[in-house]
């Protein structure tokens, strides 16, 4: 369970590599690096469920490093594995790597092909961030995450033929911005209500033991 921070880490730095290296990898490097952080995300994420099940432990912490601290006041990096996190990341290792692969043919006659593994990594990074998340910052910012990966891939498609009108920005902005700001908003209000009650940022998630994993899949 000690490499579960590898589960999110692995498909943001496969984002970051496509980013900064993909003009120099070719296809099949985009491949080699889009499917396999995935695959190796979903492989470790079935080691840590494994040593998670026979552990017998109601919830796994690891704390990676402090994030912020202004005098008594600090936030860490910090991952939680329950069985409810547990089963989000499988669901979401696993059917994010077998999207991948079927991307790789289904957008194989992209010319923005590097760009469009990049913005799936990062989603998938996102989302795992979410899911795994100790504390309440640390989860807004997998969910502030997934809202930008949904912006970039909705409005993927953005360069419109020149005789159409131009739809691939205006719908991204309506459907991933516009329409969910009240969704950001309300979520900074929750944050900010349950810090002002608990006086605590830890996400305290409602799970039982690994053996109560079925009833959450």
């Amino acid at each position: 369970m000690e490499w579960m921070y590898l589960v999110p880490a692995l498909p943001s730095l496969g984002a970051i590599l496509l980013v900064l290296f993909s003009g120099k990898t070719g296809k099949a490097g985009v491949i080699a690096v889009g499917c396999g952080s995935m695959g190796l995300a979903a492989l470790i994420t079935v080691i840590a469920g494994w040593q998670f099940m026979q552990s017998g432990l109601a919830a796994y912490d690891q704390h990676l490093w402090e994030w912020v601290r202004v005098g008594d006041f600090s936030i860490g990096v910090n991952l939680r594995l329950d069985a409810l996190s547990l089963a989000f990341t499988f669901v979401i290792t696993f059917v994010g790597w077998l999207i991948h692969i079927y991307s790789t043919g289904y957008m194989a006659e992209d010319p923005d092909f590097a760009r469009f593994f990049a913005c799936m990594n990062l989603f998938v990074g996102s989302m795992l961030m979410l899911v795994l998340a100790d504390n309440l910052l640390l989860m807004y910012l997998g969910w502030e995450g997934v809202g930008l990966c949904s912006y970039l891939l909705i409005g993927f498609w953005y360069k419109d033929p020149p005789t159409a009108p131009p739809r691939g920005r205006r719908l991204s902005l309506r459907v991933s911005v516009i329409r969910p700001w009240r969704s950001h908003f309300s979520c900074l209000c929750n944050i900010q209500a349950r810090y002002s009650y608990h006086r605590c940022w830890r996400g305290r998630r409602t799970s039982g033991r690994p053996e109560t994993l079925r009833s959450y899949g």
